[in-house]
């Protein structure tokens, strides 16, 4: 998965995890074909239970690193006949853990369950505070990286935010239970950002505005005139209609232009995070 300090990090190592997930699966398969003929084939009871262990081993290790990069939800699109083969050759027991963040994320079950969404990791992470520790902070570093065109600015704060916090576990300057806190705070304004922050004027009332105000330099007014205009301007399907998105984004130039923002580096910045909006 790589060092959770490095932004791009999960992105370099994919190659690596996908051939490992590929190489895992195969082994499953393979074993799972002659599980049940193991004496048949010729192999001692001792033989044969090592090669239980082993592929085991290789089973919670994938696990693990499926955990440790927020992969988890693709495998169950991409290999959905493979719990099966877990839970029937290996034991149902073995692949619970997994299953448990298939329908919600790690970071989504830290918001929802606060600390105790660490007990729903492998034994073997639980047992490790650093594996444990490293395994979240690459989470919220991809929630992040995947979020961050949908409001630059905030995620940028929320990536320095974790920097920080992963430089505080290092240096060992904070306790872990309060280490374990900050990151369900962290969890949480990733997750839902700026949801009943008292940062934010009471017109800045929604994500799209929340998201126009951080990067409109904090203009409570432009904001609220934007918002209204991208609104009334923009008709169905406009997105992947060149001359509905046009009229957008000549109207986000007017208004900009109107509030003294010239720039066209600058109106594309700010037109280029509207079509991220999936309000608009």
């Amino acid at each position: 998965v790589g060092n959770p300090e490095d932004r791009e990090a999960v992105k370099d190592t994919e190659p690596q995890r996908r051939s490992l997930y590929k190489a895992v699966s195969q082994l499953v398969r393979a074993y799972a074909n002659v599980a049940d003929d193991m004496e048949e084939a010729g192999y001692h009871p001792a033989t044969a239970q090592r090669i239980f262990e082993e592929v085991k081993f290789y089973k919670n290790l994938k696990q693990e690193v499926l955990i440790a990069s927020n992969e988890y939800i693709d495998l169950k699109r991409y290999e959905p006949g493979m719990r099966q083969l877990i839970d029937y050759y290996i034991g149902a027991e073995e692949s619970r853990t997994l299953s448990t963040f298939e329908d919600l994320g790690l970071i989504e079950l830290i918001v929802e369950k606060g600390e105790t969404a660490i007990d729903d990791l492998p034994p073997n992470m639980r047992k490790d505070k650093t594996a444990m520790a490293e395994t979240i902070e690459s989470n919220l570093r991809k929630v992040i990286i995947e979020e961050r065109p949908s409001n630059p600015a905030y995620y940028e704060k929320m990536s320095v935010l974790l920097d920080e916090l992963i430089q505080l576990r290092k240096e060992k300057a904070i306790a872990y239970e309060q280490y374990l806190k900050r990151v369900v705070e962290l969890a949480g304004k990733t997750k839902k950002p700026g949801a009943g922050s008292p940062d934010y004027p009471s017109a800045i009332n929604t994500g799209a505005r929340r998201a126009l105000y951080d990067n409109l330099y904090r203009n409570e007014k432009l904001t609220v005139a934007l918002d209204e205009a991208v609104r009334y301007t923009k008709k169905d399907a406009w997105r992947k209609n060149k001359f509905r998105k046009k009229e957008v984004q000549f109207k986000v130039e007017e208004v900009l232009n109107e509030h003294g923002i010239h720039a066209p580096e600058e109106v594309e910045r700010i037109f280029n995070l509207i079509v991220q909006r999936k309000e608009y």
